[in-house]
């Protein structure tokens, strides 16, 4: 099932002090919303979604659609409770700042001193490159046995499994060379947290954020408590009537600061305002939070400590995307703005077309435009197309050209995208149409292609 999103109208130029002139219109961003999530749930199956939006901290818009739990039929609303997947990051990146602030553990320390029977192979690996995402670590690892997800592990057993799994796994790249999202970055980031606090991770959490934020809704997503408003999660499929069945259980013992919170969209804007107004952290600290990273070579990524950082129609904005079996979640803040987006989904879904999406209709910025191809046309573009170690695998999906990228340190080809029709060979990335990729022809033959993206210009050779 698709997102489809895109309306008839264009993509226009974008003058952010026009935009930012005048304060959010409740009555005309309800509208754009509540017909966004109408034609989400149509269009894409998604059984409840809940949808905050905040003009500094006033609440404009919070409502739910659909349902929270579908064999019962209750509504999703604004107090329903979510997994939030890898937003869970940026809980954990705030946390080891703070030990760094208080002076008990250094962004520059190496992993060894806190984890030393986890394997490196060598490498010197630090606090830094974990929250960074740049420790050559290889992710992906799956611990052996027919259902490995659904075992619980004590934190012994945890740190036992992992340094046997990884002990033939030797680093993909040395750290800091090359920009690789890789959730075991932050499961060992949980386990220094603990180390060095003598709390688990998840206790840590609640004393330093949730209880001094008045965050009521916000802890450990544990299937053994009971949650009033939790959502069930479900996973969308065209086998059965409903169109979703029940997301398969996965042990919360394996989800250790990659992920594993459950909150709500009021919680989760508490925790926004909180770090923006320097509640959580000093200045400094969200600063380095909040921007873009740099490899060894100067080269930049778009990822700070866990928060991703890109231009949304010319303006900057600081969001995560979150996904785990069952749910789907997207925190963004665009600071010229001042405004807090929070979309949290209680199932799998494309959202990081979602996302964007909703970004545009609560600001009033145009959806973006696509042009119809043709299967011929199509045909012509699959294939493969390389520079160094940048790939693009273009392959036709359901009617529309998708492209794999593979080696481009951004956090914007982590996911597939779908390619939207501009002009003449020219295509639009659906969440970020100003990344676009045009290809040239010899002939009727396409031989090669230019990816723009995030300021940076890469000529790719047809290779397949």
């Amino acid at each position: 099932m698709n997102l489809r999103l895109t309306v008839g109208l264009p993509i226009l130029p974008f003058t952010a002090a026009a935009a930012f002139a005048q304060a959010l219109d409740p009555v005309r961003v309800t509208g754009s919303l509540d017909s966004l999530a109408a034609d989400v749930r149509s269009n894409a199956g998604i059984p409840g979604i809940t949808i905050l939006i905040a003009d500094g901290s006033r609440v404009v818009y919070a409502k739910g659609h659909g349902m929270a739990n579908v064999d019962h039929g209750v509504a999703a609303g604004p107090k329903t409770v979510y997994a939030i997947g890898s937003i869970t990051k940026q809980f954990v990146a705030a946390a080891i700042l703070q030990l760094v602030e208080e002076g008990r553990l250094r962004e520059s320390d190496e992993l060894g001193r806190y984890l030393p029977e986890f394997p490196l192979h060598g490498q010197r690996v630090t606090v830094h490159h974990l929250l960074s995402h740049t420790s050559g670590l290889h992710g992906g690892a799956r611990f052996p046995g027919p259902n490995p997800d659904r075992i619980d592990y004590s934190r012994e057993e945890l740190v036992r499994s992992l340094a046997e799994l990884y002990r033939e796994r030797p680093s993909e790249f040395s750290p800091g060379e090359v920009w690789a999202y890789q959730s075991l970055n932050y499961m060992l980031l949980g386990l220094v947290i603990e180390r060095v606090s003598g709390q688990t991770l998840w206790d840590f959490l609640r004393r330093r954020f949730f209880v001094p934020l008045g965050m009521t809704t916000t802890g450990q997503c544990d299937p053994d408590r009971v949650v009033k408003h939790r959502a069930t999660g479900y996973v969308r499929t065209d086998s059965v009537p409903e169109g979703v069945v029940v997301a398969p259980f996965v042990s919360p013992t394996l989800a250790l600061g990659s992920s594993g919170l459950c909150s709500t969209a009021a919680d989760l804007l508490k925790w926004q305002r909180a770090l923006v107004e320097h509640r959580v952290l000093r200045a400094t600290s969200y600063a380095l939070m909040s921007r873009a990273g740099q490899l060894n070579d100067s080269r930049r990524t778009d990822y700070g400590y866990g928060l991703v950082i890109w231009n949304l129609a010319g303006e900057r904005m600081v969001f995560h995307t979150g996904g785990i079996s069952g749910y789907t979640a997207y925190l963004a803040y665009l600071p010229a703005r001042d405004l807090t987006v929070i979309v949290l989904v209680n199932s799998d879904s494309e959202i990081f077309t979602l996302g964007p999406a909703v970004v545009r209709a609560a600001t009033g910025l145009p959806q973006p435009l696509a042009l119809g191809t043709t299967g011929e046309e199509l045909a012509r573009y699959v294939g493969t197309y390389q520079s160094g170690r940048l790939e693009v695998i273009l392959t036709e999906v359901d009617g529309d050209l998708s492209a794999e990228v593979n080696g481009s340190d951004s956090f914007r080809f982590i996911f597939d995208p779908r390619l939207l029709k501009q002009a003449d060979r020219e295509f639009a990335v659906e969440w970020e149409p100003e990344s676009r990729l045009t290809f040239n022809m010899t002939g009727k033959r396409v031989d090669s292609a230019v990816l723009r993206y995030a300021g940076r210009t890469v000529e790719l050779r047809r290779r397949l």
